[in-house]
């Protein structure tokens, strides 16, 4: 159960770092809104791009272990289940499923978690991402008032202007 519990701890830590890095991307949103120079702009960009791929790198991490801790615990209720046929102690078979049970329920609670905060991690970009076209059409209607909605969007979209 120990190196059980060492996981656990990572896979919170893991999930502690997506929780955080949604308040960056919050953060870099709101600096990136009153960016006035295109420098700025860029740097907000690069890093949010270097935030995102390591989150995602952590998220991934995550999950990978998650899925080995529930493979484990079901090998591991698998053998209790076999042995529990041979062998007819109840007070063993006892504490075999208490422990089942906690790992399950442990596992169950952090795989929530992360998909709780993964939700709001996602929900944070996408928040960046739609504040960031507001802005950009909001400029492209300054330089050119005549800029249909349209047009905007196929700018917007081939990267044109930029």
């Amino acid at each position: 159960m120990k190196r059980f519990f060492a996981q656990i701890i990572a896979i919170q830590n893991h999930i502690s770092i997506v929780s955080n890095v949604a308040e960056k991307i919050n953060s870099i949103h709101s600096e990136a809104i009153v960016a006035l120079s295109t420098d700025r702009e860029n740097k907000h960009s690069q890093r949010l791009e270097r935030l995102v791929a390591e989150t995602n790198s952590t998220i991934k991490i995550a999950i990978g272990t998650l899925k080995h801790l529930k493979e484990e615990t079901s090998q591991l209720k698998e053998r209790v289940t076999t042995k529990s046929k041979k062998c007819k102690s109840k007070s063993v078979d006892l504490e075999i499923s208490s422990e089942l049970a906690v790992r399950e329920n442990i596992i169950a609670a952090c795989s929530q978690k992360l998909k709780q905060e993964s939700t709001t991690y996602r929900t944070a970009q996408e928040e960046y991402k739609l504040a960031i076209q507001r802005k950009i059409k909001r400029q492209l209607h300054v330089i050119d008032p005549s800029l249909t909605e349209e047009t905007i969007q196929d700018i917007m979209d081939n990267g044109e202007g930029t």
